[in-house]
């Protein structure tokens, strides 16, 4: 089997996704797929349209390389208008939007197969843009600032998985009044999945120090602390009494305004004293 020759080139990386491929494909598959290679061949003719080629299609997301940031922001826009053209033909449970990235950096190109650590942040990149949305990264946006009628929405730096450095994100923003502006925004909440915490399999029951003890597969239960009931200073609920910690009925306010219970608090100690 001949070796295919890796080429190195520079260029902007489009990562694109749909949203909601996995809920619509547990709904219907023959109708998710027959959406899903609409928007390919839509997609596809639009990046050879701006001069780029399509790699690494896998399941609902795609890489394309385009030779230039400008063209690669240009066709993400194209897309994102035949997308939602297309969709407003199909029914709301069958429309899944996209999200597009573009980052400008070094590929490896081997066959129909795109590599490189740029091709990694495009991906993450993209997946700050949110339904509909267009997200760049900072080596992108610094090549098309300012040479198209759009705006964008500035995220700051991002940090991702296994990266050590943060990458600045923005958005892009095409309103009538957001042309030509940047402003500052907030990214949206990514998604963290969380790990159970589960005995290995050969494990039984469990005992503490606490004396707490469990069983193969749940986690384990921590003591609650018991709360110690507080009660108001001075309150008038009978035996009347003045709390120790509290300071004399005296030094709070004079006696006339004292309330009844200390008055008889008071009294009292005049008459221990007398």
């Amino acid at each position: 089997m001949a070796k295919q020759q890796v080429m190195r080139s520079l260029g902007a990386i489009l990562a694109i996704d749909a949203v909601g491929y996995s809920r619509q494909m547990a709904r219907d598959e023959e109708a998710t797929l027959k959406t899903l290679q609409a928007y390919r061949e839509l997609i596809a003719g639009l990046v050879a349209r701006h001069g780029g080629r399509v790699f690494g299609v896998a399941g609902d997301s795609e890489m394309a390389v385009l030779p230039h940031a400008l063209e690669a922001l240009a066709c993400a826009r194209d897309i994102e208008r035949a997308i939602d053209a297309l969709n407003a033909e199909l029914p709301a449970e069958r429309r899944m939007p996209l999200r597009l990235g573009v980052h400008f950096g070094k590929v490896l190109i081997e066959g129909d197969h795109v590599y490189g650590d740029d091709v990694n942040i495009a991906a993450r990149v993209e997946d700050l843009a949110g339904k509909g949305g267009i997200c760049l990264s900072g080596a992108a946006f610094d090549r098309v600032e300012g040479r198209l009628p759009v705006g964008f929405e500035a995220y700051g730096p991002q940090r991702f998985k296994n990266m050590d450095r943060p990458v600045r994100v923005y958005r892009l923003r095409d309103e009538p009044l957001m042309i030509g502006r940047v402003v500052p925004g907030r990214p949206p909440r990514r998604r963290r999945w969380r790990r159970s915490w589960s005995p290995g399999p050969g494990c039984g029951p469990f005992t503490f120090r606490n004396g707490s003890r469990i069983r193969s597969g749940s986690p384990p239960s921590t003591p609650r602390r018991r709360r110690r009931r507080r009660t108001a200073p001075n309150a008038c609920a009978p035996p009347c009494k003045t709390p120790r910690h509290a300071p004399k009925a005296s030094a709070i306010a004079p006696r006339s305004s004292r309330p009844p219970c200390a008055r008889r608090s008071a009294r009292r100690r005049a008459v221990l004293i007398w």
